[in-house]
């Protein structure tokens, strides 16, 4: 086996086999001299966590209203995300919960403390103590405000729960595959016109003058994986249609066979 990054491949006599390789990651999918699985699953669940927590916080809320963005909903759309993003967005639900309710706990002790120390320093300092209190509430106001906020979201977004991508983790049969995915895109052009990579486990159609030209498919790591060929340039009769050719990747170089 030889490793490449996080990707690890099968060679035969010196040389990687793409089929020997499809082979070894359908036994081991996370399987890698370099835990490329483990890896994921962490950036994953750290994003998750990272970008619903802010969400809660009211990070993105600012930047929608002056830029006409949606991130909002881009954070709760299922679509490209993994189960790892979703464990840790119920992560950052728990913790905004945590955070709100500790902001609104301070507050009240910031109230309660402010008051009396005002009243309590008044021989000492003539009555000027007393303007702490009003400061004090202005304050502790904000934070309980926002606490209460983050707890409202958080649980809210929690109770409406969170969904992941069941494609990122379908295991496709490429050999028997014609239909097209769900994750799936029409492309208006000339021949060659269509991308060796896209969105992991998706597919790209290719239409020339209106007519169905050629299906690319795309395997989990976004890399292309299979074409079915509906026509060609060359004169009719040189090929039966359609047909099918499969790709393979030496050194992160895509050779169609």
């Amino acid at each position: 086996m030889v490793q490449f990054g996080f990707n690890t491949f099968v060679n035969l006599n010196g040389q990687p086999n793409q089929e020997l390789t499809d082979i070894y990651r359908h036994l081991f999918p996370t399987n890698s001299l370099l835990t490329r699985g483990v890896a994921t699953n962490i950036k994953d669940f750290m994003s998750g966590l990272a970008k619903e927590w802010g969400l809660n916080q009211g990070l993105y809320a600012v930047p929608d209203y002056l830029f006409g963005t949606d991130y909002e909903s881009y954070i709760q759309d299922p679509r490209g995300k993994t189960k790892s993003f979703v464990y840790g967005q119920y992560t950052g639900d728990a913790l905004s919960i945590i955070t709100g309710a500790t902001e609104l706990v301070t507050s009240a002790l910031v109230i309660v403390s402010g008051g009396l120390f005002s009243i309590g320093a008044v021989p000492f300092t003539g009555g000027a103590s007393l303007t702490v209190a009003p400061v004090a509430v202005g304050v502790t106001t904000v934070m309980a405000t926002h606490g209460s906020t983050a707890i409202v979201s958080a649980a809210k977004n929690m109770g409406e729960g969170h969904n992941w991508d069941p494609q990122i983790h379908q295991k496709i049969n490429w050999k028997t595959q014609k239909e097209k995915l769900n994750k799936h895109k029409d492309i208006n052009g000339r021949s060659g016109d269509l991308s060796t990579k896209s969105e992991p486990n998706s597919s790209n159609d290719l239409y020339v003058d209106g007519e169905l030209y050629q299906r690319r498919f795309f395997d989990e790591n976004g890399r292309v994986i299979k074409d079915i060929d509906f026509k060609h340039g060359e004169k009719p009769g040189s090929h039966e249609f359609p047909h099918e050719h499969f790709w393979e990747w030496i050194d992160d170089i895509p050779q169609r066979k």
